[in-house]
């Protein structure tokens, strides 16, 4: 009894398998799904395509038509997405409003659009985008930003710190290298190497950051707060 059992429950799982297999899409038919969008929507003009994507309720369809948006370089259709996006509401998800910002962000940071440096700037503000934001502001390389980014080398967090130096040696506005000189005195090693990689990046010499180093050791928590809490009057930095 108990082998006929055994039996007929391996049977089941069987066609149970089968079954769910039969009706789950593969991966080949959802590509395929996907390219065949694609190529609809090539042949459909901006405002249609903002229509679209206002309309349909599945965030990879709507990634699609981002993706057309971004490939035609269109700024100010993927601006008016991003602000739509902000006011959607149900049944589209908050995860996805999110989600859709953040392709927009780093579409912008791909494009390496100078339109879009002010909204950017704005959202170093937002908790849930500004790393997105910093990123986007390292590809577009617009010395204009620099001074939105200057605060965040002296975040409490290691990671807001690293980001920031990185993305200002990226944009290479020379006015940054006082401001990171001073982490060269930062109590975490990974800042302290990230700080003197991207001062070389900056074109800051050997004999400058040994300079500095130096200093770096006479260096107090005072002088770190006083430079966070006057960055845009008089930065102390070794280069003064």
């Amino acid at each position: 009894m108990k082998k006929k059992l055994h039996f007929l429950f391996s049977i089941i799982l069987i066609f149970a398998s089968l079954l769910a297999t039969d009706c789950a899409p593969t991966k080949s038919t959802q590509l395929e799904a996907q390219q065949k969008a694609q190529r609809d929507y090539q042949n459909k003009d901006l405002e249609t395509l903002k229509d679209l994507w206002l309309a349909t309720e599945k965030y990879q369809e709507r990634e699609v038509i981002l993706q057309e948006l971004e490939r035609r370089g269109s700024y100010d259709s993927l601006r008016s997405c991003y602000d739509m996006a902000g006011w959607m509401r149900s049944p589209k998800s908050s995860q996805d409003r999110k989600n859709d910002k953040i392709f927009i962000v780093k579409a912008f940071g791909r494009l390496k659009e100078q339109k879009a440096v002010p909204l950017l700037t704005k959202l170093l503000e937002d908790k849930s985008l500004f790393t997105t934001a910093l990123d986007a502001l390292g590809n577009i390389k617009d010395p204009n930003s620099a001074e939105s980014i200057f605060p965040l080398l002296f975040e409490n967090d290691q990671n807001v710190r690293a980001q920031a130096i990185h993305t200002l040696g990226g944009i290479g506005d020379p006015r940054a290298i006082g401001r990171i000189s001073l982490l060269l005195a930062d109590k975490d090693p990974f800042i302290r190497e990230l700080a003197e990689a991207n001062l070389k990046r900056l074109g800051a010499s050997e004999e400058q950051i040994k300079d500095w180093k130096r200093k770096a050791e006479d260096l107090t928590i005072d002088d770190v707060f006083e430079a966070k809490i006057s960055y845009e009057k008089a930065p102390v930095s070794y280069t003064h």
